[in-house]
């Protein structure tokens, strides 16, 4: 059960015993860094004293809710989506019901094994049900158990392989099945997390070729602005205004290499915060080679498969220093590439810009402009220039505007938590979302090529890809759906000026598709 961060949430349980007189007091509580604490136990009801209290019942980490079909009667997975009816209140008696639809969680006409849930009369077969110790969603009080007397869970049917998750519908299975893990995300958390989706559209406000919920974020915040001499506050030592934030995926070795060659490049260490996957604890080789980086962090996290975002997320709940240096695990930082960090941070503290990015040296990495747009009934998309970036920052011709950089870039740790980080549930496909989140906030971005190089030395292994590709298409389709569109489409610059022209697109204000 996922709560916000640092809070703490009372809650009674009433056990089906002999005892009446049992009512006993639990406390959960969220760590964001380390396992999520359940308090639960066998027929033990949860009953939140905050009557208000309002969930998205969540898959773990895939992007996924429990959401209603439009009449209100079947209970489906869909992308989980702050537009859409998937909020739940668990009510005092152990039954859940849909916000929407006013109904509660049944078992349809039996309570059996396999048998298929749906949405029904709260007076009538309301199921009892609580998130176990093993994150699954179990069933407790009355038609609990199957006729072999093992406890039931609820599980999925109907699921379709070529869709993940989607589309499933939700049944009863036994409890020593193989079952998808949940979580509950608290109503007013998701909003927040989503909020960049719920950006309301100003009044008789008309944007060319594009009438969906997502057209305001065309209309781009004004450029990039020096600040006044009195709220401008220099960073003149890096290593006191300055980490690197590092994602892993039990690659201690390229974290290692990134550590030196910083070391070796610039002649003095910045801190670093790692977040890796859980797994078999690393041998003393791995473990003593930490101890030559007195500044490094490096957290292994107990769950095996974190993903990127969630990843860097936790990791960027450890810094204490005004800005990040975000790199990849097979960074390499090179002494005849430029990384003009101070450069970096007096950008950044002169101006109005949120991110500043650089690039890999060896590929050149993304750097365009997004929009959003459909022409007469066509597909909603989102638009990606591809180094499509001409608009100079005063006072740093060096510098261009852009909407997205490459996953190289400095950053203010508190526009970076200000738009929620990285969406947890995009365990990978997370980059576009990001600047998208960004661009939504009204952040600016700069893309400083001559400023800062970086070395994208590449390693990857067959079990990496498996899991990395495993999901990718998934990922890039809940992408999709959270922001609205259909399809993304990436062109070159020249290409998309082209583009423009034959579609006889307007560009929004203050962009000329130079």
């Amino acid at each position: 059960m996922r709560l916000p961060a640092g809070t703490f949430r009372r809650a009674q349980c009433l056990i089906s015993t002999y005892t009446l007189l049992c009512i006993i007091l639990f406390t959960v509580f969220w760590s964001r860094e380390g396992d999520i604490s359940i308090v639960s136990a066998p027929n033990t009801l949860f009953q939140f004293i905050e009557e208000t209290h309002e969930f998205r019942i969540q898959f773990s980490s895939e992007g996924t809710c429990i959401g209603a079909d439009e009449r209100g009667l079947g209970l489906q997975v869909v992308y989980c989506d702050p537009t859409d009816r998937q909020v739940f209140r668990f009510q005092d008696n152990g039954s859940v019901i849909h916000r929407g639809f006013g109904k509660c969680i049944t078992a349809g006409g039996s309570s059996d094994s396999h048998a298929q849930l749906k949405l029904g009369d709260c007076n009538e077969r309301a199921m009892q049900l609580i998130v176990n110790e093993k994150t699954a969603i179990q069933v407790v009080g009355e038609d609990s158990l199957t006729e072999l007397g093992s406890p039931l869970c609820v599980s999925l049917v109907n699921v379709s392989s070529s869709a993940g998750l989607v589309g499933s519908e939700l049944g009863l299975h036994p409890c020593e099945e193989e079952l998808p893990k949940v979580r509950l995300i608290e109503e007013n958390e998701f909003r927040s997390m989503r909020k960049a989706l719920l950006v309301p559209r100003p009044a008789n406000l008309t944007i060319p070729n594009c009438d969906f919920v997502s057209c305001p974020l065309n209309l781009r915040a004004p450029s990039p602005k020096l600040l006044p001499k009195s709220e401008i506050e220099r960073c003149t030592y890096l290593p006191s205004c300055m980490t690197i934030v590092v994602k892993t995926g039990r690659r201690p070795h390229l974290v290692i290499r990134m550590a030196q060659s910083f070391r070796d490049t610039k002649g003095y260490d910045l801190p670093i915060v790692v977040y890796d996957d859980g797994g078999d604890p690393y041998p003393e080789n791995i473990t003593k080679q930490f101890e030559n980086f007195p500044l490094l962090t490096y957290v292994v996290d107990p769950r095996p498969d974190l993903g990127i975002s969630l990843g860097r997320n936790l990791a960027l709940a450890r810094v204490k220093t005004k800005y990040i240096l975000l790199v990849d695990d097979d960074s390499v930082f090179q002494v005849d590439l430029v990384n003009d960090l101070l450069l970096m941070t007096e950008i950044l503290d002169t101006t109005d810009l949120s991110l500043v990015g650089g690039r890999f040296s060896n590929s050149g990495g993304l750097k365009g402009m997004m929009y959003f747009q459909n022409i007469q009934g066509s597909n909603k998309r989102i638009l990606y220039g591809k180094k499509h970036c001409h608009e100079k920052v005063i006072n740093y011709p060096d510098c261009v505007r852009c909407d997205l950089t490459s996953n190289i870039f400095v950053a203010k740790v508190t526009d970076i938590r200000e738009v929620g980080g990285w969406t947890e549930e995009l365990k990978v496909r997370e980059h576009k979302d990001f600047f998208l989140k960004l661009k939504a906030a009204g952040k600016k971005v700069a893309y400083c090529p001559e400023v800062l190089q970086v070395l994208n030395q590449q390693e990857t292994s067959e079990e990496y890809d498996i899991i990395r590709n495993s999901r990718s298409d998934q990922m890039y389709e809940y992408f999709l759906k959270m922001w609205n569109v259909d399809e993304y489409m990436s062109l070159k610059s020249d290409s998309f000026r082209h583009y423009l022209k034959t579609k006889r697109l307007v560009l929004p204000p203050g962009d000329t598709g130079a």
